[in-house]
């Protein structure tokens, strides 16, 4: 009995769909029908997370006072103290504190010398993460892992 190849391939696209519906896959149109029924409201974007990183020596950040002042912006290494320098204010501890509350206590020093400030912290480099690496590994030792931005920089630092 020859069944032609046109034949197969219908018969075939028949049964597809309920094969794939059976092993739990949904196809495009069942998803049309799922997105509609959930769709994206603007209470979406309030979903924070929970903790936010908190900032150590080591970590890059960047600062802008208000974006009506670009010439106050600036680009700061966390100490080893955990401090860092910037005009006007001096030097402050900040080691500890997440983006959010270094954001609230900035803006309250900088009320002194800036009207209407509007703090904007960022995050551009992540400390490095050392970690001590036991067992048999091709490099035990301390190692030192670059940070989120760097993640594929794995530095031997066993020779400190």
């Amino acid at each position: 009995m020859k069944i032609k190849f046109s034949n197969l391939l219908a018969s075939l696209a028949f049964l597809i769909p309920s094969i794939l519906i059976d092993f739990g896959v949904t196809l495009a149109s069942q998803k049309a029908e799922e997105n509609d029924q959930s769709e994206l409201t603007i209470d979406y974007l309030k979903n924070l997370p929970v903790s936010d990183y908190i900032l150590g020596p080591g970590d890059t950040i960047k600062k802008n006072v208000s974006r009506d002042y670009p010439e106050l912006e600036s680009i700061v290494k966390i100490g080893r103290e955990g401090t860092i320098y910037l005009p006007k204010i001096k030097r402050i501890y900040i080691e500890g504190l997440t983006i959010n509350e270094l954001n609230d206590l900035l803006s309250e020093a900088f009320l002194e010398f800036v009207k209407f400030p509007s703090i904007e912290v960022e995050v551009i480099s992540y400390r490095p993460i050392r970690v001590y690496i036991d067992g048999e590994v091709e490099n035990p030792g301390l190692q030192t892992l670059g940070g989120a931005f760097s993640l594929n920089k794995l530095i031997d630092q066993s020779d400190d």
